[in-house]
């Protein structure tokens, strides 16, 4: 991929996320685990919530949190991604998030979940329930794209005035990554070979 100059593609700070023994300076995590986190449930669903097996959601009845979905009172959630693309690394900053869908979206995409042909659905009206970046409460207006083979739906910001929309179009620049990782508590500016 050609970068344009100027754009932050040529920052020497990246060479940090390509040492392979490079590790966060806070936890000891590889840097490159850094590029991957998700987030267990929708936020307004109870910390202490066991994770069902889908099944369980056809099955029962009342509130149900599972690997792929979630019922909360009349409010519906799957679990999607949300991926940021890193200006200089052929790679992404992909963070599992959960969104809402309508009732009536929501029975369509657990209906054609098994088949693993959900991209006809098309594009869904859904909310970010997850604080992306932890100090931007949900719920955030985003766009979900189901995809074909069982991946998970990705969620593509709609304002345009988010902080992050211009980066999951454009790219993150290293700076906008590190402060971006710094809200989760790593630090990628001080990196350390062994922790």
């Amino acid at each position: 991929m050609i970068q344009r100059r100027g754009d932050g593609s040529d920052d020497p700070r990246w060479n940090i996320l390509k040492q392979p023994n490079a590790t966060c300076t806070c936890c000891g995590d590889p840097m490159s685990a850094l590029l991957s986190f998700a987030y267990s449930g929708p936020d307004v669903f109870p910390d202490h919530a066991l994770q069902q097996e889908n099944w369980v959601l056809l099955q029962e009845d009342g509130d149900i949190l599972t690997e792929d979905f979630c019922r909360l009172d009349k409010y519906r959630f799957v679990r999607c991604i949300l991926e940021l693309p890193l200006l200089c690394l052929d790679d992404m900053l992909t963070i599992g998030v959960w969104g809402t869908l309508s009732i009536e979206n929501f029975d369509r995409y657990v209906e054609s979940f098994d088949d693993g042909q959900q991209e006809d659905l098309g594009e869904m009206f859904s909310w970010l329930s997850n604080p992306v970046p932890p100090d931007m409460p949900p719920p955030i207006a985003m766009s979900l794209r189901p995809q074909n083979d069982r991946q998970r739906p990705k969620l593509m910001f709609s304002d345009k005035d988010h902080p992050l929309y211009r980066p999951q179009r454009d790219g993150l620049s290293f700076d906008q990554l590190a402060e971006l990782l710094n809200s989760y508590g790593h630090d990628i500016m001080k990196p350390s070979a062994h922790h």
